[in-house]
């Protein structure tokens, strides 16, 4: 690994293949061509509609979810609705 900026300005023209007055036209010609415009590609961006749905994706996540379902369901006759009733009678939750 190169620390470019603990070398001296000689040192980095030097290993560049460039000197004080820059690059030569035909010499930055061929590296344009070898490697291209300057730019950084455009990344796809993820929405946040994406990064939610991706959420479930997971299998352990699946069934976290579906053992909620099951225990909700296996609840729902044994009486545990009249802890959140205001009602007082819970002779009718099961």
């Amino acid at each position: 690994m190169v620390f470019w900026h603990a070398l001296g300005r000689g040192e980095v023209l030097n290993r560049l293949g460039s000197g004080n007055s820059g690059l030569s036209e035909m010499e930055a010609k061929a590296r344009l061509e070898k490697y291209g415009l300057n730019e950084l590609k455009e990344v796809k961006k993820t929405t946040v509609l994406q990064m939610f749905l991706e959420q479930f994706s997971d299998a352990l996540v699946l069934v976290l979810i579906a053992a909620g379902f099951v225990q909700a369901d296996a609840f729902d006759g044994l009486g545990v609705g009249c802890l959140r009733s205001d009602s007082n009678d819970c002779s009718a939750a099961g």
